[in-house]
């Protein structure tokens, strides 16, 4: 047996025994050739190249999230991510970016969180134009090549998600604990995907908005990565998302402090078995400690899965 499966597995060992035993040093680092840079109308760019690969990918994450769902409108945000691949920018009689995507992706998802949204597509390399165009398309045309029908058919779907979380008393749970975490005016005092009432509430004006407010170049990281060159890569951002005008957004909604206290809330609800939910509060993201703590949430919640299913 060699050095390092050795190493191996004295970390699996530490990790499954869960004792505070600290993993080895690492004997080498890891350096990604990153080239990034700033555009004039305040788009960041990030390239990753890797010539080890046949494949690209474009991720953007825009700075805005559900935080910024306006008042009575929870779930807005959501909504408007689903809403960026109804756009049909070739023309009302052509398909939508989602069927455009599916003739050029090998993958592509997106999902929207408190405090940002993420859209990621992935290729070949050939398609790394297409993927690009795409994503400069969304902000340049935000909700003008959307049908009204097609916004109403969306509007249905997320309802229908939303619907089927809270089907059951064990999906009202996350909801109601939300709630009593942080109160209904804090920034983080609801759901993502807010719920049925206020999004039906949601109408095709409040998406153009939105868009207009928040989906605009200064609030853009683009990163593409994979087999692609610095020089293929400046002459596409050149092409179709160096002349995206420059907006100046909406303001952000600020995050309070979370000020925690010992509180007693009783809910009477007919669940079907006993559940235990834990909430931690964790360090700021991207902070030193960021990792560290949602490493031992992970082996916490493994631990205790592990023994859930042992001892039923």
């Amino acid at each position: 047996m060699s050095k390092r499966t050795k190493a191996s597995l004295a970390v699996l060992a530490c990790l499954s025994t869960f004792v505070g035993c600290a993993p080895p040093r690492p004997k080498y680092e890891l350096k990604l050739p990153a080239l990034h840079t700033t555009l004039p109308n305040g788009m960041r760019v990030i390239v990753l190249t890797d010539a080890t690969t046949d494949l690209v990918e474009v991720a953007v994450r825009w700075e805005v999230g559900s935080i910024e769902d306006y008042e009575g409108k929870a779930g807005l945000a959501h909504l408007v991510e689903h809403m960026m691949f109804q756009q049909r920018p070739a023309g009302p009689d052509q398909p939508p970016i989602f069927q455009v995507l599916k003739k050029f992706a090998t993958f592509f998802n997106a999902f929207t969180k408190e405090e940002t949204t993420h859209y990621m597509a992935m290729g070949k390399k050939e398609a790394l134009e297409n993927l690009i165009a795409i994503d400069a398309s969304r902000i340049n045309f935000g909700c003008k090549s959307i049908p009204e029908v097609e916004f109403t058919r969306e509007r249905d779907v997320v309802r229908n998600e939303i619907r089927g979380g809270w089907s059951t008393p064990e999906g009202q749970i996350p909801y109601l604990l939300l709630d009593d975490i942080y109160g209904k005016e804090h920034a983080y005092g609801r759901e993502i995907g807010g719920d049925d009432k206020q999004i039906f509430n949601i109408t095709m004006d409040d998406v153009c908005r939105f868009m207009n407010d928040y989906y605009v170049p200064e609030r853009a990281t683009m990163i593409i990565a994979g087999n692609t060159t610095e020089e293929e890569v400046q002459k596409l951002v050149t092409k179709w998302l160096a002349p995206l005008p420059k907006r100046t957004p909406a303001p952000r909604r600020s995050v309070d402090a979370i000020n925690l206290k010992r509180k007693v809330f009783t809910h009477e609800l007919n669940v079907e078995q006993t559940s235990v939910f834990v909430a931690w509060k964790l360090p700021p993201k991207y902070s030193e400690d960021d990792l560290a703590g949602r490493f031992m949430m992970g082996a916490v919640a493994g631990e205790t899965s592990f023994f859930g299913d042992r001892y039923d």
